[in-house]
């Protein structure tokens, strides 16, 4: 009997040595920037996994006492992996994650800050994210990452532009620069004749907006033009007037050939070709004027087709590149009608003098009225949120006793909506509305 005591008081000592201790590890997980609880984290310790509750937290049991790694994964924020000490008992920590960076997408312009055109095969850098402007000056680069950048603007043709600009967290930001064109001068050499190849003794010369130039002899030498496009006019008593586009560069060649103006009459050849104007002329020599531009959307700066302009009793339609003309206007004013399908019709007061005119036209959509509703639930039981704070595009309105909301929005446009609980913001989107009516259901997580 003694033998026997004595072999189980033996075993009861050998026990303890020999039984493994465990540990109790327990903790939340939080971001690191709101102080938010995460729900759903992913935590891999000791080859055990665990995964955070909607108040972000975790535990594990029985676990061996000693130096583990613990790592934590979140799709909507950075890996934590940390070296965790776990003693035998009750282990507590609580571990910040930090947010993923959050994508933007940047659309944007480049313009003539002369002409308001856009400038294509433009070089752009954010930084050193470059990109390069279309056949319209519009430009794109995505996946970038909201904060502070500097902008560069390289083009042989303009000044170099520098800036500093916030790029927001906004899904879209959308940007305009303007450059200033570099000016350089230029010359023209060009001769004036008739069809039969004869030099014209008089004539008037007018390159773009400049003042005309009286020319003798039939050829001219205009010097000190900056270097641009222009239209270049022509009269001469006794000839139609005479357009063309040219391109100004450090030296350019004009030919000019003129054509007899049929209403211009001319006396017997016995009476020594003595020239006398007709009724129409009144002796002053006919000066026309013309006018041209681009239609674009004010919204997105691209270019219109399609759009019908009508001007006194000459009509147009802007091309594919959003460029209209008009020629061999009568000087005088104007009322210049814009008719557009999606735009709606408007209408501008013009005045058109001799030479060339620009007039660029942006169109604002029509505004159409929609209404955004849906109701608010508190994401882990479906419980409808009354009198919550939905906040849309700055206006604020409460849900209902049914957790319901509804506000008036543009339609064809983005819509911001925020929920507040108290003074806190537990939920923010951008929502873009289509529709007359659209549903958007809000689900947000309560704390």
């Amino acid at each position: 009997m003694k033998r026997f005591l004595i072999a189980i008081l033996l075993l009861c000592s050998i026990i303890p040595i020999f039984s493994d201790p465990s540990g109790y590890f327990k903790g939340f997980v939080f971001d690191r920037k709101s102080k938010y609880p995460i729900s759903n984290a992913q935590l891999e310790l000791s080859g055990r996994v665990s995964f955070t509750d909607n108040k972000g937290f975790f535990e594990f049991r029985n676990l061996i006492v000693g130096n583990l790694i613990l790592k934590i994964t979140s799709e909507s924020h950075n890996d934590v992996v940390e070296l965790v000490k776990i003693s035998n008992g009750t282990n507590s920590q609580n571990f910040y994650m930090e947010p993923k960076a959050v994508k933007v997408n940047i659309r944007g312009k480049i313009e003539n800050i002369d002409t308001g055109l856009g400038v294509p095969n433009v070089n752009i850098a954010f930084d050193n994210v470059m990109s390069q402007t279309d056949d319209y000056g519009e430009f794109y680069m995505d996946n970038m990452k909201p904060g502070r950048y500097v902008v560069r603007i390289q083009d042989p043709d303009y000044e170099k532009y520098i800036d500093e600009i916030n790029v927001t967290d906004a899904q879209t930001n959308n940007f305009k620069f303007l450059l200033k064109p570099l000016v350089r001068y230029g010359k023209i050499i060009g001769e004036i004749r008739n069809s039969g190849g004869e030099l014209v003794e008089s004539a008037q010369v007018v390159v773009g907006n400049n003042q005309p130039v009286e020319v003798s002899g039939g050829k001219f030498v205009l010097e000190d033009i900056v270097q641009a496009k222009y239209r270049l006019i022509v009269y001469s008593d006794g000839y139609e007037p005479y357009e063309e586009w040219i391109m100004v560069e450090e030296l350019t060649r004009a030919k000019v050939i003129l054509q007899r103006d049929r209403d211009f009459k001319y006396a017997d050849l016995k009476d020594d070709k003595k020239k006398f104007s007709s009724p129409k002329h009144n002796g002053v020599v006919k000066r026309f004027g013309s006018l041209e531009g681009y239609v674009r959307d004010a919204k997105d700066f691209k270019l219109i087709q399609g759009v019908t302009l009508v001007l006194g009793e000459k009509y147009t339609v802007s091309g594919p590149d959003g460029m209209y003309y008009f020629n061999n206007i009568e000087p005088g004013n104007y009322t210049l009608s814009i008719i557009s399908k999606k735009h709606g019709v408007y209408s501008a007061d013009i005045y058109i003098k001799p030479g060339a005119g620009i007039f660029n036209i942006s169109l604002k959509d029509e505004e159409k009225e929609g209404m955004i509703f849906g109701k608010v639930f508190e994401k882990s039981s479906n419980r409808a949120i009354i009198d919550a704070r939905v906040e849309i595009n700055g206006e604020m309105v409460r849900t209902d006793e049914k957790g319901y909301y509804e506000a008036k929005v543009k339609r064809e446009d983005y819509s911001e909506i925020k929920v507040f609980i108290g003074r806190v913001q537990i939920y923010r989107k951008i929502v873009y509305i289509t529709k007359e009516k659209t549903r958007h259901d809000i689900f947000v997580e309560v704390r």
